[in-house]
């Protein structure tokens, strides 16, 4: 009896076992976390358009930052913001001082609040911590 209570045993912990596997996500791609820069003398606010899952993008927007400030690791509903690492980052920007400088272009063109705005591929690089970051500079509109 011993040795059929043992083997109920293992084969339990294997059921287990599979079952994590096959939950566990296996081919999760990689992401990195988004950070804006901006590196202007004008306060901006803008939208961020990213996908972090395959075949998932959406819009994230209105953030401001003042003149030659950064946001990291900022969130929505408390959620940080990521990007897969294989895909370009979007985004629609506008000064707030009356300066009328645009961030926008021939990327996707997207739907926020009704209002339709074309996006730019971001300027991005990676930092030493393995963040996305989106520099935004007025030369680069």
């Amino acid at each position: 009896m011993k040795i059929m209570r043992n083997s109920l045993i293992v084969g339990a912990f294997q059921m287990v076992t599979l079952a994590t596997l096959a939950s566990s996500p296996a081919n999760a791609q990689p992401t990195r976390i988004i950070a804006v820069w901006n590196d202007c003398p004008h306060p901006i606010e803008f939208i961020i358009h990213h996908a972090d899952r395959p075949g998932y993008w959406h819009p994230h927007a209105w953030y401001r930052l003042n003149a030659n400030q950064s946001l990291g690791r900022f969130s929505d509903n408390g959620v940080v913001l990521t990007q897969l690492v294989d895909h370009t980052l979007y985004i629609y920007a506008q000064s707030t001082d009356g300066s009328r400088i645009f961030w926008q272009g021939t990327g996707p063109r997207i739907t926020y609040d009704n209002a339709y705005y074309s996006t730019v591929a971001a300027p991005t690089f990676v930092n030493r911590l393995g963040e996305t970051i989106a520099r935004l500079t007025c030369t680069s509109r």
